[in-house]
């Protein structure tokens, strides 16, 4: 099995994946912060179908504001990165999370 490994910034067209199930970046070289939408790029908080955020034991920084309470997340997994700040709350309202 060949593996490629994926370095430099998550590209904002992840986001466009409306339909995206499972998200799964782990052990990558992916560095800077985890990518929201602005008014001009789509960014990971678009995928409200995704269940599974598998984003760990990259070099992401900075402090996770992708989530809302219209997702379906099961998993979400960052471990492993320069993230800062606390768990955002609105993941208590997420009602579907089973792992953080």
């Amino acid at each position: 099995m060949h593996w490629r490994i994926f370095i430099g910034k998550i590209p904002p067209s992840l986001g466009k994946l409306s339909k995206l199930y499972w998200l799964d970046l782990v052990d990558n070289q992916l560095i800077g912060p985890i990518l929201v939408s602005t008014s001009t790029t789509p960014g990971l908080d678009q995928l409200l179908k995704a269940k599974h955020f598998h984003l760990n034991k990259n070099q992401l920084s900075g402090a996770p504001k992708l989530f809302s309470s219209d997702m379906v997340l099961i998993h979400v997994l960052f471990d492993g990165n320069d993230l800062s700040g606390s768990i955002p709350e609105i993941l208590g309202l997420v009602q579907t999370l089973e792992v953080l």
